[in-house]
């Protein structure tokens, strides 16, 4: 005899054991009995799909069709009517049911709700080149990377190397929830060119052909440094010695440049006027220089520092040591007199005469 349910004696508690229909009696003292007649419906098949939840993710459970889906705590996890798409919610336990709309009977799936990770910190921007390092406060965990190229997982748990320009997600999972973080590697400034050598007071203009960045000085006290134009910087030598260039994007990824500076050059050394046809010896305490003279009509100078007059007018002569280091003297190159000396040409031991010249102001000097 097939056992469709049992009954309580005392009760009348039903529980229905498999599908069909049996009679339940209820007999009273004197004999005298009542019957109904109960029939046990079948249960939705038994609910299929994953047992656990990550917060803020879903699973797909299922079970027999003509049902419908709840939740017994959507505080914990949310469910629709249809179709059994499981939301977790906030970390817990929670009932699932899918009743049968047709025979009202239905199934329950336990469902564990797993709380994310903690959120990662670290960089949202890097440098190609470097190592970066990620954290959560969730322990345990297992770092992942969606592009190896952008974000190489480094040996201590973590750390990843930006071996190439471009955008990753970083993953952290951790009891089989996966917080996630979207990191970007960029690359440094293009290298710097320009003239890296100057005197204290002298300006040199650095460049790169990545434009918009951040020109800086390592020591302000050795050079400074100013943004000229898009891609170019004017680096100003204040005093002897070298401070590092940078010039750096906005993720600090930096191209540098070591410049030094010498101390500014002395004055040149010798006469500024001379008479047309005649030269002055030019000098600098600093060796190893070279000559150089702006108006070659009124005045020459040789590579030993040389000038000769050759025609009335200024002239700058310049004394260089490298392309910025520098000084110049003014050299004023006069027509002689015309005219000659007038007055006695002998005098007695002991005795004065007195000479003239027709143009005024000069000075004179014996030759003996």
């Amino acid at each position: 005899t097939v056992s469709f349910l049992t009954v309580d004696a005392a009760t009348g508690t039903v529980a229905g054991i498999s599908q069909g229909t049996a009679n339940v009696t209820y007999t009273l003292g004197t004999g005298c009995r009542s019957t109904k007649s109960i029939t046990v419906k079948p249960l939705p098949t038994a609910i299929s799909g994953p047992s656990e939840v990550c917060v803020g993710r879903t699973i797909s459970l299922s079970s027999s069709t003509g049902g419908v889906w709840s939740s017994a705590d959507p505080s914990i996890a949310t469910v629709p009517g249809f179709p059994g798409t499981v939301t977790g919610v906030s970390a817990g336990l929670v009932n699932i049911s899918y009743r049968n709309t047709t025979t009202g009977c239905s199934v329950i799936k336990n469902i564990s709700v797993i709380s994310l990770p903690e959120p990662i910190t670290g960089p949202a921007v890097y440098c190609v080149g470097r190592f970066v390092s990620f954290s959560s406060a969730t322990s345990g965990g297992v770092w992942s990377s969606s592009n190896t190229g952008v974000a190489s997982p480094g040996t201590a748990s973590g750390t990843f190397y930006g071996g190439v320009a471009g955008t990753s997600i970083i993953s952290y999972t951790a009891s089989g929830c996966t917080t996630t973080t979207t990191v970007t590697a960029t690359n440094a400034p293009a290298a710097i060119s320009g003239t890296r050598t100057l005197c204290a007071g002298s300006t040199t203009t650095l460049s790169s052909s990545t434009s918009g960045m951040t020109w800086s000085s390592s020591d302000a006290g050795v050079a400074t440094v100013a943004t000229a134009s898009a891609l170019t910087g004017t680096v100003t030598g204040v005093s002897a010695g070298t401070a590092t260039i940078s010039y750096t994007n906005a993720a600090g990824c930096a191209t540098t440049a070591v410049v030094t500076v010498t101390a500014a050059l002395p004055g040149i050394a010798g006469g500024d006027n001379i008479c047309v046809g005649g030269t002055s010896l030019l000098s600098n305490t600093v060796p190893g220089g070279t000559w150089q003279s702006s108006t070659t009509s009124v005045a020459t100078v040789s590579a030993a520092g040389l000038a000769t007059a050759l025609s009335a007018g200024t002239t700058h002569i310049t004394y260089r040591t490298n392309a910025t280091c520098f000084v110049s003297k003014m050299i004023t190159v006069s027509v002689q007199p015309a005219d000659a000396i007038t007055g006695v040409a002998s005098v007695c031991i002991g005795a004065t005469t007195t000479l003239s010249h027709s143009v005024s102001g000069g000075t004179w000097i014996s030759g003996n």
